[in-house]
């Protein structure tokens, strides 16, 4: 149903075009969602199962998009799974509860920060068990519990998410990217709330410190950028992947408000690389889990809007200084253009310079090389470029194999066999030679 909800309400950001049956599924799903609540409140996967956390609180999260085309659960089948999260999240964390009343403001973020003693509910077990705080609940779970809950009791929520911050960053081994952003947009949720506008962001709910375990897992290339997942919990960790937890993360990127404090003086990644590295992966794969492809959809839906790129684009390329190519785009869904240059416009032994300029609005851009193919290929102009390696053993290396190593490629070696010694081992320092 989600992906049909996001088709209809988002869809064009995308390319997307809704059918028309849509709107009928997506209210017989949600009537029928009704058969899968037990009578405590929670969601099970088949009606034959128990209830669960994480079903639970992605289930909310659907019933919350449905919400902008005027559809939801009925109100009493929504109340009583808000309920039983609420329940469930505070018998994880016995010291938490309605009983203690509000907390100050400032007493939340400082319990929230980088220095806030770790309680016994939070320790984790030497012998490299999880905590007592994990034991009804995975991370990601619970902090997609905490997310949904933040909706519709927020209040509760501000007292208990410095509780799974302290027992997540005490368990954080086995925590995945996806419950580091589940707590990212409860903050920001709870932000929006009081009205503060994103103003307080850097000091409230262990944001940055939450930002700075996340970088320890990113992995950065100069076009694209993800998150690495532990997926030691199984199925309902990562789904076989880590595409759903990336995506999770950028939506929660994708909100804080531009011209933040928070933005400048941390080190995030380029959301462009991190938007590229999902929609290549969900374009690439030949199956996807329902979950990698409704968050990947949803992810890149809150960047698009983040960056305003629903308006028309513009884009100039010039070549050498005169030869001269504009492309115009009316939305991100648009087919690509395609520029074809002569090969006498390459000038032997002479740089050539190739400058992209935005006319209208903020189109994004990468320029990449391609490797050509070594059989004759169908079309010469399609050939792009061969790329000769050769490896030499480093001067302050040992010489073990440096004549093999540094035997010239043949031009027409692929880089995957170009030469290398046998003997090179992990340590080595080597000199590589890369001829275009």
């Amino acid at each position: 149903a989600w992906v049909r909800i996001l088709r209809l309400s988002e869809g064009r950001l995308l390319g997307m075009q809704p059918q028309n049956d849509d709107r009928r599924v997506i209210e017989e799903t949600l009537r029928a969602v009704g058969k899968f609540q037990k009578d405590d409140g929670g969601f099970s996967l088949w009606t034959t199962s128990g209830p669960d956390m994480y079903v639970t609180a992605y289930t909310l999260l659907v019933d919350r998009e449905a919400k902008a085309l005027g559809l939801s659960l009925p109100v009493e089948v929504e109340n009583q799974a808000y309920a039983w999260l609420s329940r469930m999240l505070q018998q994880a964390y016995p010291e938490m509860s309605l009983a203690e009343g509000a907390q100050d403001e400032d007493s939340t973020r400082d319990r929230s920060g980088a220095g806030m003693e770790a309680r016994n509910s939070g320790q984790s077990d030497k012998s490299g068990g999880k905590s007592a705080c994990l034991d009804n609940g995975s991370p990601e779970a619970q902090a997609m519990a905490l997310w949904m809950l933040s909706q519709k009791e927020p209040s509760v929520a501000a007292r208990l998410l410095p509780r799974l911050l302290e027992c997540f960053r005490a368990n954080e081994p086995q925590v995945n990217p996806l419950a580091w952003a589940g707590l990212l947009l409860t903050g920001q949720e709870l932000d929006r709330l009081s009205g503060k506008g994103g103003s307080v962001l850097e000091k409230s709910y262990g944001t940055e410190e939450i930002l700075g375990i996340l970088n320890k897992s990113l992995v950065q290339t100069p076009t694209q950028a993800h998150y690495l997942s532990r997926n030691s919990g199984g199925y309902w960790t990562s789904l076989g992947s880590n595409l759903r937890d990336n995506a999770l993360i950028l939506a929660a990127f994708s909100r804080i408000p531009a011209g933040n404090s928070l933005a400048a003086s941390t080190d995030l990644p380029r959301l462009e690389a991190l938007a590229f590295w999902i929609g290549q992966g969900i374009g690439e794969r030949e199956n996807l889990s329902t979950q990698e492809g409704v968050f990947g959809l949803w992810g890149l839906i809150g960047y698009l809007k983040s960056v305003n790129t629903g308006s028309a684009t513009a884009v100039e390329a010039v070549f050498n200084g005169k030869d001269r190519f504009r492309a115009d785009f009316e939305g991100p869904a648009d087919p690509p253009k395609v520029w074809e240059l002569p090969a006498s416009g390459l000038v032997p032994d002479a740089d050539s310079l190739l400058i992209l300029e935005s006319l209208k609005g903020a189109p994004y851009w990468t320029a990449r090389l391609r490797y050509a193919s070594l059989a004759s290929p169908a079309q010469p102009a399609n050939a792009g470029f061969v790329i000769g390696r050769v490896a030499e053993a480093a001067s302050a290396s040992p010489a073990v194999g440096a004549a093999e190593a540094a035997a010239p490629a043949r031009p027409d070696t692929p880089p995957s066999a170009a030469a290398q010694a046998p003997s090179w081992k992990i340590g080595d320092i080597a000199d590589v030679t890369l001829t275009l």
